[in-house]
């Protein structure tokens, strides 16, 4: 009896490991926003706990990703507690601080109370810091502030850090929303970021330099001309210049066939990394490009 007793126990455990792993259980479960808020409470002690402000941070994230609004007076509750975490030297916590600060978006009001603490963060020696700094301010500024910060952005855009060149030109392009006469005002910054050797700058500074020139045509046809006689080794770039050379292609056939000598130009790189999984995005933009151009009486089959 002893024997079948113990030979059952580890089949029973067995049983429970196995129905258990079929169930998939979500840390955030049973979370309500009253009990969220309560929590929050921590971030105005006067000795923080970085990991437990963490784990309250990441699920306000949750609420507001999940559809859960807070009212002006929980959001301005919030926002300041929050801000005084910016006294806590844990990079972590930072970074969660950052994200949470773009969620909720202070009010014009509340803004300038958080705004000395980015800037500061976006001269920081940690790149971190000035990259995410440069994010979350670009996203909550206006146009009276984005003047005060104008100087700050133009030096991120020639950063020698690539993280921070790319989250200034990102956040270029989002501003120009905002205030585009601004933005324009960097085209020197943004010409000399196109010559980045990082793929990813030179990605970013030549989608934002196109949108700077896309309203005057002559512009942009200077800028596609320059794009093709200048070497752009960024598979992403290459996108982007088949894109705007189709795009002047629709107004003459003398673009056309500069089309037809570029992509004869870069047939030969995309052969020769072919394993580059990247490069296969070269491929796909220019048969869409092509697609657009098939109304022109010229042959294309030297494109295929």
């Amino acid at each position: 009896m002893a024997d079948t007793a113990q030979g059952a126990a580890p089949d029973a455990v067995k049983k429970r490991d196995e129905d258990s792993d079929d169930v998939d259980f979500s840390p955030f479960w049973g979370i309500e926003k009253g009990a969220v808020l309560q929590e929050a409470r921590c971030f105005n002690e006067s000795q923080l706990d970085a990991r437990r402000c963490q784990q309250v941070i990441t699920k306000l994230l949750y609420l507001c990703n999940q559809g859960d609004s807070f009212t002006k007076t929980e959001a301005t509750e919030v926002f300041f507690s929050v801000t005084k975490l910016f006294q806590s030297k844990d990079s972590n916590l930072r970074r969660m601080v950052y994200l949470i600060i773009k969620e909720i978006c202070p009010s014009a009001d509340e803004v300038i109370i958080v705004t000395s603490s980015l800037m500061k963060d976006m001269n920081s020696k940690t790149d971190l810091y000035r990259s995410n700094a440069i994010r979350v301010l670009c996203n909550i500024t206006d146009a009276g502030l984005l003047s005060q910060i104008e100087r700050y952005l133009k030096q991120a855009v020639v950063d020698k850090n690539a993280v921070v060149s790319s989250a200034a030109l990102v956040s270029g392009i989002h501003l120009l929303k905002v205030n585009a006469e601004i933005v324009r005002r960097w085209s020197n910054e943004v010409q000399e970021a196109v010559n980045s050797k990082s793929p990813v700058v030179q990605f970013h500074a030549l989608a934002l330099l196109h949108q700077i020139r896309q309203s005057d045509r002559l512009a942009v046809s200077k800028l596609v001309t320059q794009l093709t006689r200048s070497p752009i080794r960024s598979p992403l770039a290459q996108c982007l210049v088949i894109r705007y050379v189709a795009q002047v292609s629709l107004l003459s056939l003398v673009w056309l066939t500069l089309y037809v000598d570029l992509w004869a130009s870069l047939q030969p790189l995309y052969d020769a990394e072919k394993k580059n999984e990247v490069l296969s995005f070269l491929e796909l933009t220019h048969s869409l490009c092509l697609s657009s151009l098939t109304g022109h009486n010229i042959l294309l089959t030297s494109l295929e």
